[in-house]
């Protein structure tokens, strides 16, 4: 469910839809936390900082990226290095 509403976060993403993309990959983030699953957790963080980024919010895009930088080293996840 998870990896579903992230995705479904990135759609509303690229087409504007910037209160929708955030409430999924929020949705997401939450749900894979709850799960402890790291790389689920990593990967929302980086959808919400691309969010973020594209509605011009720096501040918020730069904390969620190094979050999710933070993570996927943890994990030893290469994709965002």
């Amino acid at each position: 469910e998870a990896d579903c509403l992230n995705h479904l976060g990135l759609i509303y993403n690229q087409i504007n839809e910037f209160d929708k993309a955030e409430e999924n990959c929020l949705k997401s983030l939450a749900i894979s936390q709850d799960l402890g699953d790291k790389k689920g957790t990593g990967d929302a963080l980086y959808h919400l900082s691309r969010i973020y980024h594209k509605m011009g919010k720096k501040e918020y895009a730069s904390q969620y990226v190094s979050q999710s930088l933070q993570i996927r080293s943890e994990i030893e996840d290469k994709r965002g290095q």
